[in-house]
């Protein structure tokens, strides 16, 4: 039993294997950046993001767009609900608008 106890206690074997190796992970971010950036060159990062914040800002503008044009429009739709549905509409048209732009601008200098 003491000879057990010995052998439990001096573990220099497990300690020099321990820090003998050294195992090197990287940062999962790193591995992200680096496939982003051998993959999809950077050109074309940016013409892809300018196409896809395109198309959400258009869709945004043209959905939004024909909520408020149909709550106006229609005599049955005027009620406090809808007319808070309108409001956060509109809102979201102004965001489309005025924010996916700068948006895209810093997307684009960020790659530069």
């Amino acid at each position: 039993m003491d000879s057990m106890t010995d052998s439990l206690l001096d573990n220099t074997s497990t300690t020099k294997l321990l820090t003998s190796a050294s195992i090197s992970i990287p940062n999962e971010s790193s591995i992200t950046d680096h496939l982003t950036k051998t993959l999809i060159p950077e050109q074309y990062q940016i013409i892809l993001l300018s196409f896809a914040y395109g198309i959400i800002s258009l869709l945004s503008v043209v959905g939004n767009s024909s909520i408020i044009y149909i709550v106006i429009r229609n005599r049955r739709m005027h009620s406090v609900t809808n007319y808070f549905i309108c409001n956060l509409a509109l809102s979201d048209c102004l965001v489309a608008c005025f924010a996916v732009p700068f948006q895209v601008s810093i997307s684009y200098f960020w790659y530069n």
